[in-house]
């Protein structure tokens, strides 16, 4: 009698511990939150409020579209080839105004100046006459600045108008 209780009672000592192992495996994988980091910390969904874009009209002219140029934005473009140094690179996205102010290698060395290395996101775009007004949020000395890069569409193609490049200012 004694053996039949104490048989009983592992049975359903075993039950109960797969019960708890698959019960928690199931809400172990429910519990994965997309929103949630690492740290268990949750954050809120960061959403880049950008203008609506013609579709017909980017996919016609790909480069003409400031916010997606090879599927990343020009100033953060301008901003990696900074940071890599292809100063040439970064002549060819400025404007034909500048580009006729300065010379190639007076422009390299310039942008070569520049005080450009910082992290940035595209944080908005509006259109004032024939420019587009690319808002960028930057982080500069662990301060979020907000900086404003002037664009123009010369060409089918967006181009960087600096403020004053010979001071080595890019943003507006």
């Amino acid at each position: 009698m004694i053996k039949k209780v104490q048989n009983k009672s592992m049975k359903r000592q075993i039950n109960i511990l797969v019960f708890a192992f698959f019960g928690f495996t199931i809400l172990s994988a429910c519990d994965s939150n997309p929103l949630e980091n690492k740290s268990g910390i949750l954050k809120k969904k960061e959403i880049a409020q950008v203008t609506q874009i013609d579709v017909k009209d980017s996919l016609n002219k790909p480069m003409s579209n400031p916010v997606m140029m090879k599927s990343v934005d020009i100033g953060r473009m301008f901003n990696a080839y900074f940071r890599t140094g292809q100063t040439n690179r970064m002549v060819e996205l400025l404007d034909a105004q500048t580009k006729q102010k300065f010379t190639f290698s007076e422009l390299e060395v310039l942008l070569k100046k520049l005080d450009y290395g910082y992290d940035m996101k595209l944080s908005g775009m509006k259109e004032e006459r024939e420019f587009k007004i690319l808002n960028f949020t930057c982080i500069i000395q662990q301060t979020k600045v907000i900086k404003q890069l002037k664009v123009k569409i010369e060409n089918d193609t967006a181009r960087i108008c600096p403020k004053n490049i010979s001071n080595g200012l890019i943003f507006q």
